[in-house]
């Protein structure tokens, strides 16, 4: 993207592969995952570039983050057209794509503001 604009961009992993999204739309194709590990790490998690083998960061993003989210499952293509689309994480609305009833609830893995 290089057109000074802001977009929604998403990335979702479900522990097999990954998927892209700009503007709520599925951008590239599925990337199968490899090998990924869990539990602690020594290494800072990195959002915008990566890592080479040597202590450095390489491949920086050139440009800025705004209201990230992180959730711990993997989000539908619907859920995260909605959320492109502008719904709050906290006001996620089932049916709201397809002209269904709106009832106001959370959406699943994100943080609610419950205590």
């Amino acid at each position: 993207m290089n057109d000074l604009n802001w977009h929604h961009v998403a990335v979702v992993g479900d522990g097999k592969s990954v998927r892209f999204y700009v503007d709520g739309v599925a951008s590239g194709y599925n990337t199968t995952i490899t090998s990924f590990s869990m539990g602690p790490s020594a290494n800072d998690v990195l959002i915008g570039a990566t890592r080479n083998a040597a202590p450095g960061v390489v491949l920086p993003m050139h440009g800025a983050i705004d209201e990230l989210h992180i959730f711990d499952k993997a989000l539908s293509d619907s859920e995260i057209r909605l959320l492109a689309a502008g719904a709050s994480t906290e006001d996620y609305r089932p049916g709201a794509e397809t002209g269904g009833p709106v009832v106001p609830v959370c959406l699943p893995g994100a943080a609610c503001g419950v205590e």
